[in-house]
């Protein structure tokens, strides 16, 4: 297809941890072109939970060649790490690279640069650019500015500098400033005005809001709600009560689920409870016990409500409350 388009073709990159002789062999056998990796620090940073970005500038050549070495006979594309800061997923558990800076960034950069120039790689690889949650990005912030991304132009930027384009934020065109303001909490919806806190995860159709309740019918046997609290301390809420109306589920008693993310990780059946319903269209009253299961702790950011797990059900919830 991408011949037929007026292409020369495909080169598929292996992404790899592993670059075992074994590993490289294989990946070659397979047909790719060459290798990379996520980030470079990994063996260097000797598992410590913190650590400077000096020791990714001075270690990161050496690393580059031995992989580049471990990789023929394809080729390798070395990665200029832009950091590492996972607090945001991994909360007092996270890694952090610490001490970046533009100015360590550039010089980085400079390296990769006479790196590839030494040995003729004409692919340098920026990793990640915009990845918020791991601390791995170069987009304009408030803590550097455009700093970053300046420091990618002044190494690799061609021309005369005097001609580049000036970047300019909100600030410097009379805007914002945009202060960020987390609103409180949310831990009840009657669903009396608009919920935009409820989204449809999947399995849900024909969603509306109206007399005091939210209506919908799920369409396959996994239906799924998103309901985003806001961030909310486990500790302070004992159960949830739900009021909701079932029918045409083809069972008289429907099983739901509730699923929730503390600390931003992952929602799985250890992070969840279950519950039954009278699938008889009257409303019933759903306590579910949320404190004495051991995994409810930590700081809840999001809630996924299962109402059922059968499809053409007609479903209308009118209340869910977080309580103490």
């Amino acid at each position: 297809m991408a011949r037929a388009a007026g292409f020369g073709g495909i080169l598929f990159v292996a992404m790899n941890g592993d670059f075992s002789r074994t590993e490289m062999d294989r990946c070659a056998a397979e047909g790719y072109a060459a290798a990379t990796t996520y980030h470079e620090w990994g063996p260097f940073s000797s598992g410590e939970r913190r650590f400077s970005f000096d020791r990714v500038v001075e270690n990161a050549p050496a690393e580059w060649a031995r992989k580049m070495a471990a990789s023929a006979p394809m080729a390798y594309l070395p990665v200029v790490d832009t950091g590492w800061d996972s607090r945001p997923w991994r909360g007092d558990r996270a890694r952090v690279i610490e001490g970046r800076t533009p100015e360590l960034f550039r010089r980085l950069l400079e390296s990769a640069r006479t790196f590839a120039a030494t040995n003729g790689i004409r692919t340098v690889l920026l990793g990640p650019l915009n990845e918020w949650g791991e601390g791995s990005d170069i987009e304009p912030n408030v803590e550097f500015g455009f700093g970053m991304c300046e420091a990618v132009r002044a190494v690799f930027g061609r021309g005369d500098p005097a001609d580049w384009p000036v970047n300019l934020g909100p600030g410097d065109v009379g805007l914002g400033p945009y202060d960020f303001s987390h609103r409180p909490p949310r831990t009840a919806w009657t669903f009396d005005g608009p919920e935009e806190d409820w989204s449809v995860l999947g399995g849900i159709a024909d969603l509306e809001m109206s007399g005091g309740a939210l209506r919908f019918r799920t369409t396959n046997r996994d239906p799924a709600l998103l309901i985003d609290t806001g961030g909310l301390r486990a500790r302070d809420f004992g159960k949830a009560r739900l009021t909701i109306r079932i029918e045409d589920a083809g069972a008289p008693v429907a099983r739901g689920q509730l699923f929730w993310s503390a600390d931003a990780a992952a929602m799985t059946e250890r992070t969840s409870r279950s519950f039954e319903v009278p699938a008889d269209g009257a409303a019933h009253v759903v306590e579910i016990d949320l404190r004495s299961h051991a995994p409810w702790r930590g700081r809840i950011t999001m809630l996924r409500l299962d109402p059922c797990s059968s499809a053409g059900a007609r479903i209308a919830i009118e209340e869910f409350v977080l309580l103490p």
